[in-house]
């Protein structure tokens, strides 16, 4: 697994910023971390199957890409 994917994967998880930026453009947050082959794919997709066999928990997979966050997470009120 990549530096560049494991970084992402914990600034989904409490990072609202990089939440709704990946919700809004996916392709330039993945470009912003450098992701790319299988790890870009698998992300796009949401294939959390793909992605727990790169190497990340499941756990972690859920949080990260659940319905709960969306491109409004970074809007401030």
């Amino acid at each position: 697994m990549s530096n560049g994917l494991k970084v992402l994967i914990k600034d989904l998880q409490g990072n609202l910023e990089v939440v709704g930026n990946f919700f809004d453009n996916p392709e330039q947050t993945l470009d912003n971390y450098g992701i790319q082959g299988i790890e870009r794919q698998a992300l796009l997709a949401k294939d959390i199957n793909a992605l727990n066999s790169i190497g990340i928990e499941q756990q972690e997979l859920v949080g990260a890409l659940s319905g709960a966050h969306s491109s409004g997470c970074h809007e401030q009120a």
